[in-house]
């Protein structure tokens, strides 16, 4: 039968996350990072996106413009 102080030195020893689990939590931040880096590229991707429809549209209307103006 173990002692009181048996127990609380092991439960110290327990204290310890275990290689699987710290691997565990390294897997999540990395998870966590890509998800950000996604969302980052993501944004990225739809500000372009705007970017080249806006450029489409200012040409169309400058050409509006300058057709309007030889007439």
């Amino acid at each position: 039968m173990k002692t009181n102080k048996q127990k609380e030195d092991n439960m110290e020893t327990n204290k310890k996350p275990s290689d699987f689990a710290n691997s565990m939590f390294d897997l999540s931040k990395s998870f966590t990072k890509i998800s950000k880096t996604a969302t980052m590229y993501a944004r990225l991707d739809m500000i372009l996106d705007m970017k080249l429809y806006l450029a489409k549209e200012e040409k169309e209307i400058r050409e509006k413009i300058q057709h309007d103006e030889v007439i």
